[in-house]
């Protein structure tokens, strides 16, 4: 039932460092689950009922709840079980009001729009402005990388999330906010992938690893380049309307036009673009 399996997930989880502590979403591999199935059908009744994470009142079947998991699991040949936090209860209540359920891509804007009302920027256009400014410039950057682009999009979307809860040290609020948001269509290590890369767009020296096992040195690219496009975004934002900025890429570089004479030269960021995308950055005023 779900009960078991949200039990298995919950006991996986405390059994290793874990970044994120919702079940939901949650993601237990087949080796893994191997092993907790054996070390729980090892224990007696009384050691069951002290291991972390396990509802006492489950001690007496779980071992038998994780044979049969267990062996679902590998008579579909899955390479993971993935926990859900609502279950059958849940979607029969859920299946008298809604006959067709919306594609995965509109529930997680809908999530990410509802959550960046809630916490962030004070004025809730500017994480619009500084979605729409990171958008088009990761288009002109990697145009192919679909996942990429949501990344980026909602990393700027929520890269204030921590801001109405410590001000000083918002860069780890919003962190230690995003792991735990409640953010429906997301799987967890793409939750973690906006997060580290909301992280990166203020501290480029940030270690991705510090979210593994959901995120490893694999991740370390992906992360940077998400996190360089939305600290541009910012900046870009904090000088200019989105539609009045003008970008285009070259061969070498990036350029971005504003409007009215400028002076700025941002800081450290020519040198992030051509880390990540191999281009330089330029930018000028226009009357």
């Amino acid at each position: 039932t779900g009960g078991t399996v949200r039990n298995l997930a919950n006991v996986s989880r405390r059994r290793q460092r874990y970044p994120i502590s919702r079940l939901h979403g949650h993601s237990i591999t087949i080796r893994r689950l191997h092993r907790l199935t054996r070390l729980l059908a090892g224990m007696s009744f009384k050691e069951r009922r002290g291991v972390r994470g396990l509802n006492a009142d489950r001690a007496g079947i779980i071992a038998a709840g994780a044979l049969v998991v267990d062996a679902v699991a590998g008579h579909t040949r899955t390479d993971a079980v993935l926990v859900a936090g609502q279950g059958l209860r849940e979607g029969i209540a859920r299946s008298q009001f809604i006959k067709k359920l919306p594609p995965a891509s509109a529930v997680r804007r809908s999530s990410v729009e509802e959550f960046a009302q809630r916490f962030g920027d004070v004025e809730t256009h500017h994480a619009h402005d500084r979605a729409q400014l990171a958008v088009t410039l990761i288009e002109l950057l990697d145009p192919d990388a679909e996942e990429l682009h949501e990344t980026v999009e909602y990393a700027a979307m929520l890269y204030n999330a921590g801001l109405q809860v410590d001000f000083y040290r918002r860069a780890g609020a919003t962190t230690a906010i995003l792991l735990d948001a409640n953010l429906s269509g997301f799987s967890q290590p793409q939750i973690a992938r906006i997060a580290a890369a909301a992280r990166v767009a203020r501290r480029p020296t940030w270690e991705v690893r510090s979210l593994r096992p959901l995120l490893t040195a694999d991740d370390e690219e992906t992360v940077q380049r998400a996190g360089v496009v939305v600290a541009l975004a910012e900046e870009l934002r904090r000088r200019s309307e989105p539609d009045a900025v003008k970008a285009s890429r070259g061969r070498r570089n990036l350029r971005v036009s504003l409007p009215g004479r400028t002076s700025w030269t941002p800081d450290g960021l020519e040198e992030r673009l051509q880390a990540t995308f191999g281009v330089g950055l330029r930018i000028k005023g226009r009357s």
